[in-house]
């Protein structure tokens, strides 16, 4: 933080502005933290925008979000899980409409299953969001099961069971 503030005076002006842009992402980010310590219902990605959460999942949201900002794979299931999250915001729209807010992201089926599980866990309507998920993606009736057991499934992780006997 002295660094900053110090560059804060430098005499180039693109370390000046680099710097000044830098104390203020700090600064917005300690009042967002003081914002979530008195309404955890709310976090912010960046400072102007917020994803809706399970109250008391603020923080662990936002440890999901830095674990996974420097990996373009993982980044990539947290901007699609914001992307279906925002959509799943209004009471009106069905989970196949949000999830469909994905669908031209050239997400793999691992991506799209992490995005599954990022939504029903962090998003206060995820249960309706898993059930429907596990029933669309089943190719049995591993979806019945899954909802059964609470866990969502990952089309990157089915198996299919092949038969013992051999066309020859």
């Amino acid at each position: 933080m002295s660094n900053i503030l110090a560059e804060c005076f430098s005499n180039n002006e693109a370390v000046r502005t680099r710097a000044r842009w830098l104390l203020r992402q700090r600064l917005d980010m300690r009042d967002n933290l003081y914002k979530l310590n008195a309404r955890p219902y709310w976090w912010p990605l960046s400072p102007s925008e917020y994803i809706r959460v399970k109250n008391g999942l603020g923080l662990e949201w936002q440890r999901v979000v830095n674990v996974n900002r420097y990996s373009s794979y993982g980044f990539g299931v947290i901007l699609a899980s914001i992307a279906v999250l925002n959509k799943l915001n209004a009471p009106s729209t069905s989970p196949e409409k949000a999830f469909s807010a994905i669908d031209n992201m050239g997400l793999t089926g691992y991506m799209a299953g992490a995005t599954a599980q990022r939504v029903s866990y962090f998003h206060p309507r995820g249960e309706e969001f898993r059930h429907w998920y596990n029933l669309k993606t089943q190719i049995r009736d591993e979806g019945v099961k899954a909802n059964a057991s609470g866990s969502v499934l990952n089309p990157a992780l089915l198996v299919l069971g092949f038969s013992d006997k051999r066309a020859d």
